[in-house]
């Protein structure tokens, strides 16, 4: 659904969701095709509100442990989107 969201972006960002890159697959990233910000979003789920904020931060590890990042350039803003 966040994907669909995303594609009113595609004249400022190339959107790529779920391809290999650095070592996994990010879930989705935003790269900036100006001069603007790049966005990497990882997803994480949980029914339990207790553990939304250590979700949140495994999200953020993960993304930087498997370089989800290493092919954008300029700023990198990693967002995690935990949901309860």
């Amino acid at each position: 659904m966040f994907l669909g969201m995303c594609a009113w972006l595609s004249y400022d960002y190339k959107i790529i969701s779920n391809r290999e890159t650095g070592k996994g697959r990010a879930d989705i990233i935003l790269e900036s095709l100006a001069d603007k910000p790049s966005y990497v979003m990882e997803f994480k789920y949980t029914k339990d509100k207790e553990k939304l904020d250590t979700l949140a931060k495994e999200a953020i590890q993960q993304i930087k442990a498997q370089q989800y990042d290493i092919s954008l350039k300029g700023q990198v803003i990693c967002r995690d989107s935990s949901l309860w």
